[in-house]
């Protein structure tokens, strides 16, 4: 603490923040106002500090290290110190250390001037100045700065590089250094216009320490500090450019000659659809030479079925929605011709500006005229795979990859291919469980060489339904001999094997029906005999000529019953009302004296021996009714037929009551007439006449008959 009250004074009233630390807690034991006002704090709160609360976290071990420094100076320590208010904010502090004893112990004296505004500009100007070292020294350009009598005061590298003298070489050169004697006045006149202040840039040979000519672009200035005249610039080296202006003139060129002499029709296209400019071959392609094309625009060749689409992508490109389309449209030549070309149309900007478009136009008439007759074929191709029930198939051995056409999906009764693996085990899962076995034999077989892959099997459809197909496959092999791929066919013949089935049954029906026809015969002929046996035993009174004329009724009789039964699918069930109704009934009594026929309406079936009998029965029973009947002027009202109680029932009903002769005729006939009497002994065919209600009761019993008519006749 001061010594004197002067001291004190001084201490209390200084403008320089004073404060008084314990040299070894660095604790601080006084302050005066200005030290309170520096950094925000109170009296009573610096007491319960020390100087390491006021210094960042980073500038304690640092000044920790500097008070225990033995190098130290003993009397005081100047330097800058980073510190920090109350308020957290950043000072920079100019401070002087004295050590002294304070009330018996040894304490630091600390003057403490705040320099942070000079601090912070003094960092900012030596950026500054860095950073500027640093641009001038990273410039892609000589850089230099002369005086008023030309001599290069300051360069970077790159005016090294350029020039081809050294850091220690530079200084003593002047401006005439670098440039031929020839070019001086130029250059003299240049450097004149310089000093007084102007800009200028130009183009200059400059020579390196080499004599070598570098073309150079110089951008220069001049300028005046405390009346000095200086000149800074830059220069160039036009070497690299040199050689881009020629490359892009040789791109130049061979971009017309691309456009020009290129295979497929170019043309730069406006906004508004004319044609700016346009090569030969899109010339050839439309038929009309340049200067017709550069008079039209694209609409006015453009099919009008195709104009709209391309007017829709040509506004994309204008409301840069897109950079490029192609499509697929149509010219109309000079010709009148209409051709196919393939166009892709790209937009070219200028910043934000669309300049105009390039439009490559590529012929494909013919490539399209291939690809419709391809499309027809394929179709052409997918409808006889259709109506054939055929689909090829390819299967990749190595990588188990099965393709299927279309038709094959439709015949495995698969509706979307995305629910098949398209792999061989997948196809196995169609096969029938019980023919797997046998199709991988046979493809082991075949990729064995044995045999070739043709093999029948059936398939189960996901709806539980079984086809029959039948593979054929071909295997291939690689350069080594190695199998890498099956391809073939599947044809469904399933309706083939149905017909094959039917075809048998119908052969095997054939056959039975003309061994039946062979039996019939025979019967029939055996028939014929029985009768004239029967006619020649029986007491008749018949003449020979009479009973001939009646056997060949009963012939004539037994071949329409034949005929009749023939046209039927199934001779187990022979429809009589059918026959009965269509022949028979109008051809027994040819004299028209049965006025009406009763049937029944559901359809009797009976089988063939059945109705043999039956309708022999039938037509002899009417054919001596109707001679009966004829002789004693009586009609036969009604012809009756039902079934009942698995008999069949024949009544005839007669017009005349009371006429005792008739009736007796009827029954006398009944039992002495040979085929009548015959068929009712062997087969227990019953009948009654009954006078009173005036009719003839048959009733047929239809148990099977065993044998033909021939046996039971005989």
């Amino acid at each position: 603490m001061p010594r004197t009250e002067f001291e004190l004074v001084l201490f209390w009233n200084s403008l320089i923040p004073i404060s008084v630390v314990d040299a070894k807690t660095l604790k601080f034991l006084e302050i005066n106002p200005a030290f309170m006002d520096l950094y925000g704090y109170s009296r009573e709160t610096f007491f319960e500090m020390t100087i390491r609360d006021i210094r960042p976290s980073e500038e304690v071990e640092r000044l920790l290290s500097y008070m225990l420094d033995d190098d130290a100076p003993s009397e005081e320590h100047l330097g800058i110190w980073m510190h920090k208010n109350k308020t957290g904010d950043i000072l920079y502090v100019l401070q002087n250390v004295q050590k002294f004893t304070y009330h018996g112990q040894e304490a630091l004296l600390i003057y403490s001037l705040d320099v942070t505004s000079e601090y912070v500009a003094r960092l900012e100007l030596e950026e500054a100045r860095r950073l500027n070292d640093t641009l001038i020294r990273n410039l892609p350009d000589g850089f230099f700065l002369l005086n008023e009598n030309g001599y290069v005061i300051k360069w970077n590298r790159r005016f090294e590089q350029l020039s081809g003298y050294n850091e220690d070489e530079v200084p003593g050169l002047t401006y005439r250094n670098f440039h031929e004697y020839q070019h001086l006045d130029q250059v003299e006149k240049a450097m004149k216009t310089l000093l007084d202040g102007e800009t200028i840039t130009m183009e200059a040979v400059f020579v390196k320490k080499d004599k070598t000519d570098v073309p150079c672009f110089y951008s220069a200035s001049g300028f005046k500090i405390n009346d000095k005249k200086y000149v800074i610039g830059t220069c160039r080296d036009l070497r690299s450019f040199k050689a881009l202006e020629v490359k892009a003139r040789k791109e130049k060129r061979r971009f017309r000659e691309t456009f020009e002499q290129a295979a497929v029709g170019i043309a730069h296209v406006g906004l508004d659809g004319s044609w700016l400019r346009v090569n030969d071959k899109l010339c050839q392609i439309l038929g009309y030479d340049r200067q017709e094309l550069l008079e039209m625009d694209f609409q006015t060749v453009t099919y009008p079925d195709d104009l709209e689409a391309d007017l829709y992508h040509v506004q994309k490109l204008i409301d840069a929605e897109m950079d490029t389309y192609t499509i697929d449209k149509r010219y109309i030549r000079k010709s009148g011709e209409l051709i196919w070309v393939r166009l892709t149309v790209s937009s070219v900007w200028d910043g934000d500006t669309l300049e105009y478009f390039i439009s490559v136009i590529q012929d494909i008439t013919e490539s399209y005229k291939l690809q419709e007759e391809l499309k027809i074929n394929q179709e052409r191709l997918i409808k006889a795979q259709q109506i054939g029930k055929i689909g090829n198939w390819e299967l990749d051995i190595q990588h188990d990859d099965l393709y299927w056409s279309d038709e094959i999906y439709r015949i495995f009764g698969i509706v979307s291919r995305d629910s098949f693996a398209s792999n061989f085990e997948a196809f196995l899962a169609t096969v029938h469980p019980e023919d797997r076995e046998k199709l991988l034999k046979t493809q082991d077989a075949a990729l064995r060489g044995e045999v070739p892959l043709n093999v029948e099997h059936r398939i189960v459809l996901p709806d539980g339904n079984i086809r029959t197909v039948f593979e054929r496959g071909e295997l291939r092999r690689d350069k080594e001999g190695k199998p890498i791929s099956f391809v073939g066919t599947v044809e469904d013949i399933t309706d083939l094997k149905e017909t094959e089935r039917a075809l048998r049954q119908a052969l095997n029906e054939k056959e039975v029906a003309l061994g039946e026809m062979h039996h019939r015969v025979k019967n029939n002929l055996a028939v014929i005999s029985a009768l004239f046996t029967l006619h020649a035993e029986s007491q008749s009174g018949l003449t020979p000529v009479e009973v001939i004329e009646l056997i060949e009724q009963h012939i004539k009789t037994i071949s329409r019953i034949h005929e009749e039964m023939y046209k039927s699918s199934d001779l187990s069930r022979i429809p009589i009302l059918s026959i009965l109704e269509k022949h028979l009934s109008n051809e027994l009594f040819t004299e028209g004296v049965v006025k009406s026929i009763s049937l029944p309406e559901e359809e009797i079936h009976i089988n063939a021996n059945q109705a043999i009998t039956f309708f022999l029965l039938i037509s002899e029973t009417g054919l001596e009714l109707n001679r009966i009947c004829n002789k004693n002027n009586v009609i036969i009202n009604k012809l009756s037929l039902f079934s009942e109680n698995e008999s069949l029932n024949i009544v005839y009903s007669l017009s005349k009551k009371n006429s005792p002769e008739v009736f007796s005729g009827i029954e006398s006939v009944f039992k002495v007439q040979p085929i009548i009497s015959t068929l009712m002994h062997q087969l227990d065919i019953k009948f009654e006449v009954n006078p009173d209600l005036r009719r003839v009761h048959i009733q047929f019993k239809m148990k099977d008959i065993k044998g033909s008519a021939t046996s039971i006749l005989n």
